[in-house]
């Protein structure tokens, strides 16, 4: 199991520190098994928190948790939004007069605007 080593809550927060809090945040991503302790401060390798302990591999910094973690498991950080083409996300699509419909950005707020613009060369 990981150990998450972090400051512990402070300030109304979960953690005061944003890396800690990123760090978490990809551990809940990753769907990983961890478990939290504030009383590490005074082994973290760096003098700095967050690292983790996975197993016996103590791993310093966000970034290389992170690096860390998409080795352990590369198919569960990889995905998402990124695949997805921008059109589809903003929820733009092609119409049939040779020109794309702009949905998601007025959902709401009245009639839907229609943008024309030419189609790129060689579109089906």
């Amino acid at each position: 199991m990981i150990t998450l080593y972090n400051f512990g809550p402070a300030f109304g927060l979960p953690d005061p520190s944003p890396f800690v809090m990123k760090t978490e945040t990809l551990l809940k991503m990753a769907k990983l098994p961890y478990r939290t302790d504030s009383t590490g401060f005074a082994k973290a390798p760096k003098g700095k928190i967050p690292y983790i302990d996975d197993d016996g591999v103590v791993v310093p910094d966000s970034t290389f948790i992170r690096w860390h973690i998409e080795k352990k498991i590369p198919h569960r950080l990889r995905s998402g939004a990124r695949r997805r083409p921008a059109r589809d996300r903003l929820g733009v699509r092609e119409n049939g007069g040779g020109g794309v419909s702009c949905d998601g950005a007025m959902r709401g707020a009245g009639p839907t605007p229609t943008i024309t613009l030419p189609r790129r060369p060689g579109a089906a």
